[in-house]
């Protein structure tokens, strides 16, 4: 699998970007290429976080609330938390964060980051699970670059 920062400034050749890995991926696996899928992470992995705004404030004691609409629309993500908290590291803080994020609270939300539900949902499948309501994996929104593979 390969998982890939979508930046904000790609967002226009994201279709193109996905194509070249996934044109590299079938060349490589030939008959396997089933096995091998492009995500994104939009605009980048720090987004998420704000859709669990929990896992932020009891890392960085802010006091912030779910992010309100799409995480995947944020521009900056990084920047934004360090606005937030001067001295923001993503190595030490980013990994306390991610420890403790509730994926299945930050995919709550049916209409909000169709990009990592798709991973979630490729993966869920690619384990040999029937997709469940679970993440939204069932009805929730799909990426429409990646939901293909």
């Amino acid at each position: 699998m390969l998982i890939d920062d979508l930046e904000y400034e790609w967002k226009e050749l994201a279709i193109d970007v996905f194509q070249l890995y996934r044109d590299i991926f079938d060349v490589i696996l030939n008959t396997n290429k089933h096995r091998a899928a492009v995500h994104f992470l939009v605009y980048m992995l720090e987004a998420y976080y704000f859709a669990d705004a929990n896992a932020i404030n009891s890392v960085l004691s802010t006091n912030l609330k779910d992010y309100e609409g799409d995480v995947e629309t944020i521009r900056h993500p990084k920047g934004e938390l360090k606005k937030l908290f001067k001295g923001f590291d993503e190595i030490k803080h980013g990994g306390e964060i991610i420890s403790i994020l509730d994926v299945e609270h930050v995919l709550s939300n049916l209409e909000t980051c169709a990009s990592l539900r798709t991973l979630y949902k490729w993966c869920w499948t690619k384990m040999g699970q029937v997709p469940t309501d679970k993440y939204q994996l069932l009805n929730g929104k799909l990426s429409e670059v990646t939901k293909s593979q």
